[in-house]
């Protein structure tokens, strides 16, 4: 899977003119952005996600955006046969700044009987900024690259003399948009 950044632009940030911590750099960024990604409940490079829900409710707020798309709703029906939804009985609605993306029922529709067991709807959907790292919003690019170059020079839990915490550059960049779920 794509990052949102490159071990080059890392290595340009954080001042590191030897390949021989590459790997490492590479391992720090992945583990970086997977937590960026869940602090901001975003995917950063499109992506396949499927969230479980136990029933149809008035909407089903997805755990991942900006959402592109919904590939597919499937759920199990009130004789226990899995169903696809035809997607004319839903509706995606996108908040244009911020927030999650939320389906609801369309117009004069209504969701149909699942049956009473846990994750009995399944829906799949595209979740990202676009395809190439260039898509993904610079601050949150930025916020990425300053953890990395934290965690490369703090490997450690506890220096010697002091706890270092993730810096505030990191949190103020990725915290401007972020959403907090409930």
């Amino acid at each position: 899977m794509a990052n949102c950044i490159t071990t080059d632009e890392v290595k340009s940030q954080a001042r590191i003119d030897t390949s021989a911590d590459d790997t490492l750099i590479a391992q720090l960024i992945s583990a970086a952005e997977s937590w960026a990604q869940k602090y901001r409940s975003e995917k950063f490079i499109q992506t396949e996600c499927v969230d479980y829900f136990d029933c149809f409710d008035t909407k089903l707020e997805l755990l991942y955006s900006p959402v592109v798309s919904i590939t597919s709703i499937q759920y199990v029906d009130s004789n226990g046969d899995t169903q696809t939804l035809d997607s004319s009985y839903y509706t995606l609605c996108n908040k244009a700044v911020v927030g999650p993306g939320e389906i609801v029922e369309a117009y004069n529709m209504s969701w149909p009987s699942t049956r009473n067991v846990p994750d009995a709807v399944t829906v799949t959907y595209q979740a990202g900024y676009g395809e190439a790292s260039t898509d993904v919003p610079n601050d949150i690019r930025q916020g990425v690259m300053l953890m990395v170059a934290h965690m490369y020079e703090n490997r450690e839990a506890l220096a010697a003399i002091q706890l270092h915490e993730v810096p505030f550059g990191v949190s103020a960049l990725l915290g401007i948009d972020r959403r907090i779920p409930v």
